[in-house]
This record gives C-alpha cells, structure tokens and sequence, in this order.
C-alpha cells in the first residue's frame, strides 16, 4: 500500500510539472488521459477540516486576500487580516470550496473562471453554488455593511442561500471545488488545483500573478509543480 501511494504521487508529480497551462499560454482543448490523471490527483490531494484559513505564497510571501469593492481574489494580500481568512470548506474525498463574505455581507466563492478557446485561467470570485445550506459567522468590524441603515453591526450567522439565481447564470458545482495537493519540499505547503476540468484537461493551479484585466480581475491559473510559485503555504486560523 505504501508503494502504490508513493507511485501514485510520483506520476502525479511528473504530470504537474509538465502542465503547461497559464492564462496566457492557454490553448484550450481536452488532454489524453486525463481521467486517469484526475482520479490519482483525487487521490493525492489531503482533507482539510472545516474552517479558518490563510493562503501564502512559497515564492512571493504574499496572501491570497479578498479586494472590495469588486469582488476580486489577489495574491497580493502582505499580511494575515480579515481579507486573507478564508472559510474553507470539506467536500467529498479530497475536494474544498474557499468562500467569504464581501463588502455588502454577500457570499462569495473561490471560481475557475473559464475562457476562450478553452481553458480555466483564473481564480475569481462569483456567487456560491455550493455549501447554500451550510451557516458561516460574519464577524463584527468597521467595514461591514449596515444595509438596514439602523447602525446595528453585530455578530450574526449568515446562510449561505442562493437568491441571486435571477440576476446571475448558474455555476457549474466542480468550478467552485479545490484540491490541495501537498508539496514534498516545502513544509505545510499545497498546490491548489481546480477541480472545474480535473478529468478532460490538463491541470491548472493557483500562481500569484494577477489575471488578465479583461475579462476581469481575479489571479491566475497557470502551470502546476512542486515549485515555489505553485505551492502555497496554508494554515488554520481562529478567526
């Protein structure tokens, strides 16, 4: 058993490092073999309890951190606050949704954002599709809106239920879902791999560039590996 699993990392390890995709060398398409790849990158990926996280880049040092107003996923937070805590939460196998709330008490998740000619390149942040039936705490602070104008900031619990299927199309449930595979040379460190075409098309990971102005803002999704840049260091937090 332990010899099948080490194998199984070894494939998957050679398989990231030659991933060429990027938002800008994207060229679309489906990749042979890629069921296979997809069910051993499952395999590799660790289960992460529900909860609080930050996301650091090995290379950079910078959070993953969410900017308001836009909606918008950087890697360019310098510190651990309330914009870089995720709630990051468990799936089936080795799968995560990643959300928060933003500016206007809305939730919003982690999305692989898909483009032409064919390809996920980004990271960014839409309505979630996931989770609607699980309750996440909004903590109090100065920046949180008062929408009822009454001056009334307290805590309270904020179902995550979809009501905005009138004004936005419906999401694909694999594009909000997230597999952290772990680094064997950089300690607490993971790949963040989407899950959005994880059986027909070559693997695409989190890196800290920020995406392309158009279509949007958000932060890439290029070439996985075991490398600095691909690898980020997560960690669990109280709050």
């Amino acid at each position: 058993m332990v010899k099948l699993a080490a194998f199984t990392l070894a494939v998957v390890a050679t398989v990231l490092a030659l991933a060429p995709t990027s938002s800008v060398a994207c060229k679309g398409g489906l990749a042979a073999g890629e069921a296979t790849i997809g069910a051993k990158m499952l395999a590799s990926g660790k289960q992460f309890n529900t909860g609080k996280y930050t996301f650091q880049n090995v290379k950079t040092k910078k959070y993953l951190q969410i900017i308001n107003p836009g909606n918008n996923v950087s890697p360019t937070g310098n510190s651990y606050n309330k914009a870089s805590t995720w709630e990051v939460v468990h799936h089936e196998d080795t799968q995560h949704s990643v959300h928060i709330m933003n500016n206007v008490n809305h939730p919003k998740c982690w999305s692989a954002r898909f483009v032409a000619p064919g390809c996920d390149d980004a990271n960014v942040l839409y309505q979630c599709e996931v989770d609607t039936s699980v309750k996440f705490t909004k903590r109090q602070t100065d920046s949180d809106s008062d929408e009822d104008g009454d001056g009334d900031y307290e805590e309270h619990s904020y179902n995550f239920t979809r009501s905005l299927s009138k004004r936005y199309p419906v999401i694909r449930t694999a594009k909000q879902l997230w597999i952290f595979i772990p680094s064997k040379h950089y300690k607490n460190a993971y790949q963040i791999v989407t899950a959005a075409h994880l059986f027909d098309m070559t693997p695409a990971c989190v890196v800290p560039l920020k995406a392309a102005v158009a279509p949007g803002p958000g932060t890439q999704l290029g070439a996985c590996g075991d490398t600095p840049q691909a690898n980020w260091i997560i960690t669990r937090r109280k709050s």
